[in-house]
């Protein structure tokens, strides 16, 4: 989805007001663009830095592109009516739905007892402590190097991230 500016560059915001999900990839065009490097605010290899519902370009820099930037991304589910089925993904997951109801329909009224449910729902959800992971242990493994934005791109050299144009 393109991502637009109202700043002149500094900030591009997502479109509709998205708060995207998981991790996000950011294009400078949209056709066989180059992927900006994610980044924190004091990274100077950094092309943008995430902030929810937009990207910002850091150290107070702006940047204007062609065509984009484009980015790929997750939306949340929507929300869920007699007319509009879940949205969530991966499909398993609507087991959860389906035990958390039928937990509600129980409790309602004291006439049954929800627990049966919820043990089905804790399962499906974290697993049987030793051989299952569950949902939760897949959707938390599936992208290992989360985070590694508040890491320096460099080499890891002694001199990286000294300014050398500073005259040391």
């Amino acid at each position: 989805m393109l991502l637009t500016t109202s700043d002149g560059g500094e900030t591009y915001d997502f479109p509709s007001g998205v708060w995207p999900m998981g991790s996000i990839e950011v294009y400078s065009t949209k056709v066989r663009g180059n992927l900006l490097r994610p980044g924190t605010e004091w990274d100077r290899n950094a092309d943008y830095t995430w902030e929810g519902d937009k990207i910002r370009i850091p150290n107070g820099k702006t940047k204007t592109f062609s065509d984009g930037p484009y980015a790929r991304y997750m939306v949340g589910p929507g929300t869920i009516s007699a007319s509009v089925e879940p949205t969530l993904k991966p499909a398993s997951v609507n087991i959860l739905l389906v035990a958390t109801a039928a937990a509600l329909w129980a409790d309602r009224g004291g006439m049954k007892d929800p627990q049966p449910f919820l043990r089905m729902a804790q399962q499906h959800w974290a697993g049987d402590g030793s051989t299952q992971f569950g949902i939760y242990g897949m959707l938390s493994t599936q992208d290992a190097f989360r985070g590694m934005e508040a890491f320096p791109s460099g080499a890891g050299g002694i001199l990286d991230g000294v300014d050398g144009s500073a005259g040391y």
